[in-house]
């Protein structure tokens, strides 16, 4: 047998055929009727894992009987996150040790580092945008990377219904929701994963922007969380605004009333009594009905200096 230019006998082919085939590791994988990977044979190593929902809780390793283990190897402590837990794994804590290990992750949801109990890095890695790492420092002991997925060491990528090879960015086996992304049925969120992801191996979603940029800052964590926010900044929004119209009503009325009645208050007292006592009370009301009375004295102003110019009620010098 030649082999880079060097032939080898007969004898030394068969001892090179054999070393190879000594490195050589099976890996075996279990599935329940939702297609959940519930059963992992890695080198002769086999845990169970056990699910919430979609997402894993636990694993347990085996006894030399193969039995299951009382105690689980390791917790993954769960949060709220994007669709598929992607983002969602706050922490995990790992056997008899008791340490949590803490994940921080980037927009698309790769864990990106861990830190420790006293908030100390133990682990950093950068993502190219499929998901392959091009550097990382530390020890990360959990199989969690990019889409906060598990990556096997076969360098696969279980995204949850298929399997994502990292390398080559492509999925191993077709769409089994047809042609939802595309023609292409092995190719990943339409060859676009910088602004989409695939949070279960199904079809492709958009990242948005926004909530992420929410989500980076810390106060966002969930599609749901965000629509929370929204409703609630539309209502800042329509009380400020809200605010603002009264503002300038209430000077107009003032304004009405004090030189009808010489009651220069009453346009507010009428408003005030026909205003629920909490929305008087709001502070985006009073802010907006603050700078509505403003807005409204610089109007009255303005059109006030442009009505003298117009009758002759103030003259521009004149040059002897």
């Amino acid at each position: 047998q030649q082999t880079g230019g060097v032939t080898l006998s007969p004898a030394a082919a068969a001892a090179r055929a054999e070393a190879t085939f000594s490195r050589r590791r099976d890996y075996a994988y279990a599935y329940d009727y939702r297609t959940r990977r519930v059963g992992r044979t890695e080198g002769g190593e086999a845990s169970t894992v056990v699910f919430l929902s979609g997402l894993s809780v636990q694993e347990y390793g085996r006894e030399a009987n193969g039995a299951r283990k009382a105690q689980p190897d390791v917790e993954h402590i769960r949060g709220s996150g994007m669709a598929g837990g992607v983002g969602g794994l706050v922490y995990s804590v790992r056997g008899a040790e008791a340490q949590p290990s803490y994940n921080l992750y980037n927009s698309p949801g790769d864990v990106v580092a861990q830190t420790n109990g006293t908030g100390a890095f133990t682990w950093q890695a950068s993502y190219e945008a499929f998901g392959t790492r091009t550097g990382e420092s530390g020890l990360n002991r959990e199989r969690h990377r990019a889409n906060t997925k598990d990556e096997d060491p076969t360098g696969l990528l279980n995204e949850g219904m298929r399997y994502r090879d990292l390398e080559t960015g492509v999925w191993l086996t077709r769409d089994p929701a047809g042609f939802v992304d595309g023609p292409n049925l092995y190719a990943y969120v339409r060859q676009n994963p910088w602004s989409r992801f695939d949070p279960k191996g199904l079809n492709g979603a958009d990242l948005r922007s926004d909530w992420q940029a929410a989500r980076q800052l810390g106060h966002l964590k969930s599609p749901e969380r965000y629509r929370e926010f929204q409703n609630k900044r539309a209502e800042i929004q329509g009380k400020g605004f809200g605010g603002f119209a009264i503002g300038v009503a209430e000077l107009a009325m003032n304004t009405i009333t004090g030189l009808t009645a010489g009651m220069p208050e009453s346009g507010s007292r009428f408003l005030d009594a026909s205003l629920p006592q909490d929305l008087r009370n709001d502070p985006a009301f009073q802010a907006g009905r603050l700078i509505g009375n403003i807005a409204g004295t610089l109007l009255g102003a303005t059109a006030g200096t442009k009505g003298k110019g117009a009758s002759g009620g103030s003259e521009l010098p004149v040059s002897p």
